[in-house]
């Protein structure tokens, strides 16, 4: 069975449900397991990551929220540790949809406003810059316990998500130059200390398939955005940047050898 079952906030519901049918059938074998799944919701890979030597996992925190005032809110992030700037993001929610970031006690304001309600994440700001200028972000799918390098994409906004690629990266030579280094050589490209750390966290998460978005902290240690089983990888920037696709190409063939490797053994 391959489980495409991949955000356990949305779906908690549907992953217990399938837990407790392969519980009843043990012989199935199964990738991505729900309980699996269910252990890296964002505070749960921040617990779980939360020891692992030059791992930073940016604080996260799981928060509901009834419509707060602005000192409330202030009052309720200070209690849990978190200082300015904080994101807050719906839980269950991908791709940056309804993820903000806090700076200051007016933004609190405007975030209020809305009167939200309802379960978020409360996540620790870190500002990381490339060379002083650019947010960067990379990604690496774990197959089988094998990484793949699919993006190190450059950006003038932190919430890097490739929606600029066409304006910032592909005005730069020199930015594309250090995709494509990371392409080739992922480890050589973020130094061992980064690198080991990827191995350990790979080691320590059960899943048999997922992504991870990172970069390299000031320490030459991981600094981790985000990691579940929703990431995907698309073609489509490989119209605009060709280098991509050879690694794009190698990642979907992984996958499809390790699918027949389960099956079919």
């Amino acid at each position: 069975m391959l489980n495409a079952i991949s955000d356990a906030d949305m779906e908690l519901g549907s992953l217990s449900s399938l837990a407790s049918h392969l519980s009843a059938h043990p012989q199935t074998r199964v990738i991505n397991a729900p309980d699996a799944v269910m252990e890296t919701t964002r505070d749960g890979n921040y617990n779980r990551l939360l020891d692992l030597p030059n791992v930073h996992f940016p604080g996260t925190i799981r928060v509901v929220l009834d419509a707060p005032t602005p000192k409330d809110l202030d009052r309720q992030l200070r209690a849990l540790d978190f200082r300015l700037p904080v994101i807050l993001r719906r839980t269950g929610t991908q791709t940056g949809r309804s993820t903000v970031r806090i700076d200051a006690p007016e933004d609190l304001v405007t975030f209020c406003a809305d009167e939200p309600r309802g379960e978020f994440y409360a996540i620790q700001y870190k500002q990381l810059l490339w060379r002083d200028t650019f947010f960067r972000k990379m990604r690496l799918f774990c197959i089988d316990g094998a990484a793949y390098p699919v993006v190190c994409h450059f950006d003038h906004v932190w919430n890097v998500h490739g929606g600029n690629r066409r304006t910032v990266m592909k005005a730069s030579a020199e930015l594309m130059e250090q995709e494509q280094h990371f392409l080739r050589d992922w480890r050589g490209y973020i130094g061992s200390k980064a690198a080991a750390a990827v191995e350990d966290v790979f080691a320590r998460t059960p899943l048999d398939f997922f992504g991870m978005d990172f970069t390299v902290d000031t320490d030459g240690g991981l600094f981790i955005y985000e990691l579940n089983a929703s990431m995907r990888h698309s073609f489509d920037h490989a119209r605009n940047f060709p280098y991509k696709q050879p690694h794009d190409q190698a990642t979907s063939d992984a996958f499809e050898a390790m699918v027949h490797r389960r099956f079919q053994a």
